[in-house]
């Protein structure tokens, strides 16, 4: 997570190769990312439409997985960050310092560095997970809004009273371990061929990511 513009280009080659390897078939991957590699992740994808418009060739994953985003820089007055800034780990403190290296000498509100003000439209099935209890909270429930608003097809699961990248507590938390049950029932909805889970996880999962309390927006 250096500059952004820099990270783009390193993730563009490297999706590039990947998608051009023996059996890898673009429609079949998830893309995933947490904080403020969505912001990367995202801007690989703008990278990934406008080849595929030229080539007229087709090779953006069958989703994406956004847990946590952090989308949009230019954003540091939402209620989440103040209602918010004493429960959850990532402080607006940190956010500051991470943001003003990842922007370089772009300002904040550059599509490059925030993709939440870039063109949204065309970008694969999108699964958001955030924290109720994390300062970007606002601003991932917004950028939900600007994707479906822009035709995408979006997921929003709130983890109620979780912090940011509540998954990653999965082994301590049972509501943290159901949060993985919900992004695993995306991707299977996504990808069915390419999740192999235990039995117990399979029939948790089998009812969809709406039986875990996601809203679903299509």
């Amino acid at each position: 997570e250096d500059e952004g513009e820099s990270g783009v280009r390193d993730l563009t080659k490297a999706y590039k190769w990947l998608v051009t390897q023996p059996g890898v078939n673009p429609a079949k991957l998830i893309l995933m990312a947490d904080g403020l590699g969505a912001a990367l992740s995202l801007n690989l994808l703008a990278e990934i439409r406008a080849h595929d418009a030229v080539s007229k060739s087709s090779s953006l994953p069958a989703g994406i997985a956004l847990l946590s985003p952090w989308v949009d820089l230019s954003d540091t007055s939402s209620a989440s960050w103040t209602k918010h800034a004493e429960t959850d780990y990532l402080t607006p403190r940190v956010c500051a310092f991470l943001s003003e290296g990842y922007a370089g000498l772009l300002p904040a509100s550059d599509p490059l560095v925030s993709p939440a003000h870039a063109d949204l439209a065309g970008l694969p099935p999108t699964f958001v997970s955030v924290g109720a209890c994390e300062v970007l909270m606002d601003q991932a429930v917004a950028f939900s809004g600007r994707l479906k608003s822009a035709g995408v097809s979006v997921e929003l699961d709130e983890g109620e009273d979780m912090v940011h990248a509540f998954q990653i507590f999965a082994g301590f938390a049972p509501a943290c371990q159901a949060g993985i049950l919900r992004l695993a029932a995306f991707c299977r909805k996504m990808s069915p061929a390419h999740l192999c889970v235990n039995a117990q996880a399979d029939g948790l999962i089998g009812g969809g990511s709406d039986m875990f309390g996601g809203d679903s927006w299509q």
